[in-house]
């Protein structure tokens, strides 16, 4: 499915309660897509996460770590390289480092990957312990041994000024000349998303559409995994206010459940 100028696809999926999503919803099990975007432009092919892959369950198979798997159930249908098939990928852009979205790094060996230094160190540091990172959802095993010599750090590329169609963000990051990488804070270390054309790839700044359109938050319990509750709330009124400001503007988050993908 087509949206503006990405490509969307949905690669796995985990469960767990409609409730911690936004305040309000059920305390029942439900299916948690993890959606990517494949931006095919004539320069370059870029993609934007990777979701989950088979490798998640190897990266999983042992203490601390299965920990992750056992709390959220994941299934696999199709990795997101045999979704794409031969499709030549240039870049991979990385929102941040949790396992829903670095899964599949390692079938593209040929990519180079554009990332937040602050998140790469945090999955990467070898003086914070295997648990320590497994709360806050980073799998070390999921990177590509060569990731260092392949990554473009998000905060080395041009600093530009935002148009006010995209305002209250007013400074971003200039990526390929034509993308623009904005910092969404609070969900993890080094959350970024990426505007391409009339699309604004949001990642886990939220989780469902109704934390933007009835201001229902997820349930406080969340504020316990991720990096800055304080900063996540307010990246939710600054997207409240792009929506009402540019409506035109089409928000994707990763695991937004209404999508057609």
């Amino acid at each position: 499915m087509r949206h503006g100028e990405i490509k969307l696809f949905k690669v796995g999926q985990c469960a767990h309660f409609e409730s911690m999503l936004f305040r309000g919803g059920a305390w029942k099990s439900v299916r948690i897509p993890a959606i990517v975007g494949l931006v095919e432009h004539p320069s370059e092919t870029l993609l934007i996460d990777t979701g989950y892959a088979p490798r998640f369950f190897e990266a999983t198979k042992t203490f601390p770590e299965k920990l992750y798997a056992l709390t959220t159930p994941v299934v696999v249908e199709q990795s997101l390289s045999e979704q794409i098939g031969n499709t030549q990928v240039d870049f991979v852009f990385i929102t941040h480092f949790h396992a829903d979205h670095i899964g599949g790094l390692r079938d593209f060996p040929h990519a180079s990957f554009i990332a937040s230094r602050k998140g790469y160190e945090a999955i990467s540091d070898a003086k914070t312990s295997r648990f320590s990172k497994l709360t806050k959802a980073l799998l070390p095993a999921l990177l590509p041994e060569d990731f260092a010599q392949r990554v473009l750090f998000i905060e080395d590329l041009p600093r530009v000024e935002l148009s006010t169609s995209l305002h209250p963000f007013t400074h971003g990051y200039l990526l390929l000349e034509k993308y623009f990488v904005i910092a969404l804070e609070g969900h993890a270390l080094g959350h970024y998303g990426i505007v391409v054309g009339e699309t604004f790839f949001i990642a886990d700044a939220i989780w469902d559409m109704k934390t933007l359109t009835q201001s229902r938050l997820p349930h406080p319990l969340t504020s316990l995994i991720m990096e800055d509750s304080v900063a996540y709330k307010q990246t939710v009124k600054k997207l409240q206010a792009l929506h009402v400001n540019n409506p035109t503007l089409r928000l994707i988050a990763t695991h937004e459940r209404s999508l057609d993908v």
